[in-house]
């Protein structure tokens, strides 16, 4: 079992998603994975798995609906997170790591409102234009979270083999590489350097393909968003 504070954290974060005031916290202002709380809901959520306390699930829910309400739908249909005068799809920043989160909750509750959200993130994930390659604000990123939300399926299915449109984000990551001799070099964060990093460089985009070539593991492992996530957060 987690130790006391580990609880404790939750609840302040839990407190913060609905607007109390929390000494020495500060909520951000916006969404997802590690800008915003997208990353509280998780561990609500994993913290509910271990327990089985249901207001932890209900922790969640809240979180996850204060990360919806900065979403907006654009105009061709895809569902962004806005900040100020841009609009993110990001894991870090953006929909697409709150749409992880919520898919992995929808595992354990029905919810209208996150359910009516996903496939619009899961649409932006693929769009052609995305201005960096890495993980965690880019390319290789939305495409890992396309696959995964298509393997997770509202049916039950699972899809093993990427869709045609994920097959495309990946020939996509061409345009990014710069090729040095034998070597394959993958700008980083504002494109103004060649990254190895997980979030900005070759390290995340071989992680982010290497989730769309993985086969299904062992009976109980966990797949789609769930397995994505676990990679994301080292569990």
């Amino acid at each position: 079992c987690p130790p006391p504070e580990v609880f404790r954290t939750a609840s302040d974060l839990a407190r913060l998603a609905r607007g109390e005031t929390v000494p020495g916290l500060t909520a951000p202002p916006s969404a997802g994975l590690l800008r915003g709380l997208s990353g509280a809901a998780l561990l609500h959520l994993e913290l509910y798995e271990l327990t089985g306390e249901r207001h932890l699930l209900d922790a969640a829910r809240d979180v996850l609906h204060r990360e919806a309400g900065h979403c907006v739908r654009m105009p061709g249909g895809s569902v962004q997170v806005k900040d100020g005068r841009r609009h993110l799809l990001y894991l870090d920043q953006g929909s697409g790591g709150f749409a992880l989160v919520a898919r992995a909750y929808l595992e354990h509750r029905e919810d209208a409102l996150l359910s009516a959200l996903l496939p619009g993130v899961r649409q932006g994930c693929v769009l052609e234009f995305v201005r960096e390659p890495g993980l965690f604000t880019g390319r290789a990123g939305l495409t890992a979270t396309a696959h995964a939300l298509d393997a997770a399926s509202g049916d039950g299915s699972a899809r093993t083999a990427p869709a045609p449109d994920v097959l495309a984000s990946v020939r996509n990551l061409t345009w990014h590489l710069v090729q040095d001799g034998d070597h394959l070099l993958v700008p980083g964060a504002g494109l103004r350097r060649f990254s190895t990093d997980l979030a900005t460089g070759s390290a995340g985009l071989l992680l982010a393909l290497h989730t769309l070539a993985a086969r299904h593991g062992a009976p109980g492992a966990p797949t789609g968003p769930r397995a994505l996530l676990s990679l994301l957060t080292l569990g």
